[in-house]
């Protein structure tokens, strides 16, 4: 395990060097030894990444427990079941259970491994399919869909899998079709037909993958079916419009007026300028005591952790491209700028523009790496350090990274 973990440390770096994340250079020392040079400042800010996330994850956890018992957390509850409800016939669909099946069906898995006192079970494929549609009361067709769908098997080539691409079978990425974290069932094909093995613990550890994926929006990037790619965009969106809502009234609770998904000040429309469709400002905020014309853009993300992710959240978010979130985030802060009286006007306001500045600010759902890797034009406040940005004008510290600086060694 502990050669495993280095090789992925590895090749968390190759991804990194290979996206231009990292300009670190390898050594390879007299002892055989491969080493980095020095620690550059996307290995620097890594570290101190993940110190912060660790350290709100204990706040986290301590808090958690006693919320369990609280009506609101109950309430909460609630939504997330709600939530699971409408994803049932989509789930049906691509995978032959709906939601609740899924969950039977991985219960009645481990369940026969542990009635039969054993870490592992192997049974033929038949067999499982016939134990296991007896144990959750489901007609055999659809959880062999099912079994079909939890299971990982040989393959002419590792890297061509028989959906999805290259990217769905690469273990530095944290979500994947073809995960073995993710389908807990193995298929052996053997000379009297094939066989299914899987482990007493890992069916229920793989339901929590699959859970916590589809509450978090990260099953988008799994499913295959347009059914519940359309389902979970409709959730997505929802969660998305409630993320702004939730920004815009931390704002408005500090006494500073607020526009929500502004698309136009005055008569001039954000969809039609002359540089082209700049979408809508999803908190156009008028802060008085600082003078300033809050641009905010809110994306509730889930915070990447693996390299490969990191890269794909930088690509699409924080990278120099024009057609990056803060891209376009800066394009808008100009447009209003160009506009500042009509959009002080908005707000009634009469003083003199020439007092007035206007700024952008990114607000995520939790805290992301790109501004512990590289510089981005714009503050990134986590919403939950948003109040106290507001008032302090930055977000918390963050703690110093725990990576000590390595020199060349020959």
């Amino acid at each position: 395990m502990g050669l495993l973990a280095e090789l992925l440390d590895w090749a968390y770096l190759d991804d990194a060097v290979n996206a231009k994340l990292s300009s670190t250079d390898l050594l390879i020392r007299e002892d055989g030894q491969l080493r980095l040079v020095e620690i550059g400042r996307y290995e620097k800010g890594q570290s101190s990444y993940f110190d912060t996330v660790v350290g709100e994850m204990k706040d986290a956890s301590a808090s958690i427990f006693p919320k369990r018992f609280e009506v609101r957390a109950q309430d909460e509850a609630r939504e997330r079941n709600a939530m699971l409800l409408r994803l049932d016939e989509p789930i049906a669909a691509e995978t032959g259970l709906n939601v609740q099946g899924l969950v039977d069906l991985l219960h009645a898995a481990a369940s026969l491994a542990r009635e039969g006192d054993v870490e592992l079970i192997t049974l033929a494929t038949h067999e499982a399919v016939a134990q296991l549609s007896d144990a959750i009361g489901a007609d055999a067709s659809a959880v062999e869909r099912a079994v079909d769908y939890l299971t990982l098997g040989p393959r002419s080539s590792f890297l061509k899998p028989t959906s999805g691409t290259t990217r769905d079978v690469l273990p530095s990425r944290s979500a994947r079709r073809w995960s073995y974290v993710r389908r807990p069932l193995l298929r052996v094909d053997g000379p009297d037909g094939p066989t299914l093995t899987w482990g007493r613990r890992h069916p229920l550890a793989a339901l929590r993958v699959i859970i916590g994926h589809l509450l978090s929006g990260r099953y988008q990037h799994l499913a295959e079916g347009s059914e519940l790619r359309s389902a979970l965009g409709e959730i997505s969106s929802e969660a998305g419009h409630e993320f702004e809502e939730r920004v815009d009234s931390i704002f408005k609770a500090r006494d500073i007026k607020t526009i929500i998904a502004c698309t136009s000040i005055g008569n001039e429309s954000l969809r039609h300028t002359d540089t082209g469709n700049l979408g809508d400002i999803d908190v156009l905020a008028c802060d008085t005591r600082h003078q300033t014309l809050w641009v905010v853009e809110c994306k509730d993300l889930a915070g990447a952790i693996t390299t490969s992710d990191i890269v794909d959240e930088m690509t699409e978010h924080f990278g120099a491209s024009e057609t990056t979130t803060v891209a376009r985030l800066d394009a808008r802060v100009g447009w209003v700028t160009e506009r500042l009286p009509a959009a002080l006007k908005a707000f009634d306001r009469t003083d003199p523009p020439n007092h007035w500045k206007v700024r952008g600010v990114f607000v995520t759902g939790v805290p992301v790496m790109a501004p512990y890797i590289t510089d981005v034009p714009f503050p990134i406040v986590p919403v939950e350090e948003l109040a106290r940005w507001l008032t302090h004008g930055k977000p918390a510290q963050r703690p110093k990274s725990s990576v000590k600086r390595r020199r060349r060694r020959r």
